[in-house]
């Protein structure tokens, strides 16, 4: 046998190739900061003596499509301080990887860098690949393998990397460097903004267990896997390790769009933790379970709710070599709308085989909310929009190993917009009513529009009162109303989010009577002023105010300049303080009043 050695070992060398490159049989070195760059296509094969071998620790730049023959080797060679060593794609239009490339070692891969002439030009795979390096989008972008030098071609684009040809045909990208910089030049990680290059597209089809993106995890850190389709562009997923079991890989794709009818993927079922007589219930039929306290809002109360599934957008596959990982993580959508700061988003989990399609209408995610977390304050710390996380995705975790995930969102806002403490209407003499209330939670709370009825069934709008938007402590409200009969009448609250949702109160009634009423005192309990409505008093109104022990704390005589109408006098309670139960007296024209006064 007859051997062909093709040695190019000039510092630097430049090689320009028109039209195409091919290797027959012969072995050939490109050492570090050599280039061969070809205009054309590349092309290693063996001949009937021989097998075909390039040894890489240089730059091969290709503008049409690389083919390595099934018995041809391609792989680096043993410079180990190269930080070239890479195959740049740098021509415009598609180009194709195709041949053998998935043999670590003989036929793969070192360093796969994407610099196409646009930055929507698609390298395709047409055969499975290994990577040994990294994969690289853009040529200004560096790695812990690789360097790029300005004397190479540098377009200052980027591309994307198709793993399949079509969806019968898709292929794995195994890159088997775990560091984790071994990609670099994807998009910035943020929801929503819709970026058109420099990730890596899998075909989208759900039910399918070909194909993918998978990674060497090396270390407990945080390794992004930017995946995306055509139809639903750049989903990026990161994944932030927290136990890893050794040198292990993970892989994922992104499956677009849903089998279910309704376009949600699977669904979720109807479930309440906390829902009591006592404890306001979110009206929807998804997910509610109720947290006395959050730490991530100020202890104060909270409902999560998640309503549905993501309709329309896709979801996460995932699958490992090994299991025994934990991890938080956190996904970047950018085919549907998840800005909205009053509803609640989280990854939601669902345990079924890689090639499983939990999109059908018949799987419930709703069971593996709580049973795949290690406990339920997890719920909080990794929802968005309950206070902990601040990041620019959605998150979700901590896991234990892999399987489906896709975004669950809370259509009520996930917290309970407004606690009420209660509703009151009380009768201020025969002139008017007070309707008052109290909350003890504010979330996003535009404010209340106090309705009025005369059956107990139909309101109209008779007055608003703004809100404290976000509040965590005890606010109170008032609102006087003059009807003009003598009769009962019932009033409610449609309170109203920032966001124009909105939830109605209770029912509550008060009677306006003929006959006077000579003092009337409102509102109670009361964090503020509280005011004294006397009917044709004198010119001398005394109000002495008492504390539980009978000590009198407050003691004034208000003089009356218009006697014969009803006066409404204002006494502030604020300076009563500490808060508690006090007692008034008023006294006018030989007659006395005595009230008990809740001061909060």
């Amino acid at each position: 046998m007859k051997k062909h050695i093709l040695l190019l070992l000039l510092l630097p060398l430049f090689i320009h190739a028109q039209y195409e490159f091919r290797n027959n049989g012969c072995a050939v070195y490109v050492q570090q900061s050599g280039l061969i760059h070809v205009q054309g296509n590349f092309v290693n094969s063996s001949s009937s003596d021989s097998t075909g071998t390039i040894n890489n620790d240089g730059i091969i730049e290709v503008t049409g499509n690389f083919e390595n023959d099934s018995t041809a080797k391609f792989k680096v060679s043993t410079n180990a301080n190269s930080t070239d060593r890479a195959v740049k794609f740098v021509g415009s239009g598609t180009q194709t990887i195709s041949g053998s490339m998935s043999a670590a070692g003989s036929s793969s891969f070192y360093n796969l860098v994407i610099d196409k002439v646009n930055p929507t030009d698609v390298v395709l795979m047409q055969t499975p690949s290994v990577v040994e390096g990294s994969v690289v989008f853009g040529s200004s972008n560096t790695t812990t393998t690789y360097n790029p030098s300005s004397t190479y071609t540098n377009n200052n684009q980027l591309g994307l990397l198709q793993t399949f040809s079509d969806t019968a045909h898709e292929y794995l990208l195994d890159l088997q460097n775990g560091d984790a910089d071994a990609i670099a030049g994807y998009p910035v990680l943020v929801s929503g903004g819709l970026p058109q290059t420099g990730y890596i597209m899998t075909s989208g089809a759900r039910g399918s267990s070909n194909g993918g993106l998978q990674r060497k995890i090396a270390s407990a850190t945080s390794y992004v896997f930017p995946v995306g389709t055509s139809d639903k562009g750049f989903n990026g997923i990161r994944l932030n390790f927290s136990e890893i079991p050794g040198n292990g890989s993970v892989k994922t794709k992104f499956c677009s769009g849903s089998s279910n009818p309704t376009g949600y993927v699977g669904g979720l079922s109807e479930f309440c933790s906390g829902c009591t007589s006592s404890n306001p219930m979110p009206t929807n039929n998804g997910y509610n379970r109720y947290f006395p306290s959050n730490a991530c809002n100020g202890g104060a109360p909270q409902w999560l709710v998640l309503t549905n599934t993501a309709q329309n957008h896709g979801y996460w596959s995932f699958a490992s070599t090994n299991t025994g990982y934990s991890y938080d993580l956190e996904v970047f959508p950018n085919s549907i709308y998840v800005q909205d700061v009053s509803q609640s988003y989280r990854v939601l989990k669902h345990e079924a085989a890689y090639g499983a399609d939990p999109s059908v209408s018949t799987v419930d995610w709703r069971p593996e909310i709580d049973s795949l977390v290690s406990n339920t304050t997890d719920l909080l710390t990794y929802t968005s929009n309950m206070g902990c996380y601040s990041g620019n995705g959605i998150p979700g975790g901590i896991y234990k190993d892999f399987s489906h995930f896709t975004i669950g969102s809370g259509g009520s806002g996930g917290a309970l917009p407004v606690t009420l403490l209660y509703v009151k209407a009380e009768a201020v003499g025969k002139h008017h009513i007070t309707v008052s209330w109290a909350t003890a939670l504010e979330i996003n709370n535009h404010g209340f529009e106090v309705m009025r009825g005369t059956d107990g069934v139909n309101f109209t709008d008779v007055g608003w009162v703004s809100g404290h938007d976000n509040s965590t402590v005890t606010n109170t409200y008032s609102f006087d109303d003059r009807p003009s009969q003598s009769t009962t009448y019932y009033y409610q609250l449609k309170q109203v989010d920032n966001n124009g949702n909105f939830v109605f109160s209770n029912i509550v009634s008060a009677s306006l009577s003929d006959q006077p009423s000579s003092f009337q005192v409102y509102p109670n309990p009361t964090a503020n002023d509280v005011y004294l409505q006397v009917e044709d008093p004198a010119e001398e109104v005394k109000v002495v105010m008492y504390d539980i022990n009978g000590q009198p704390v407050y003691n004034n005589i208000f003089t009356i300049e218009q006697t014969g109408t009803s006066q409404t006098l204002t006494i502030n309670a604020s300076k009563l303080m500490p808060p508690g139960t006090y007692i008034l007296s008023a006294t006018t024209n030989g007659q006395q009043y005595s009230s008990k006064i809740v001061l909060q």
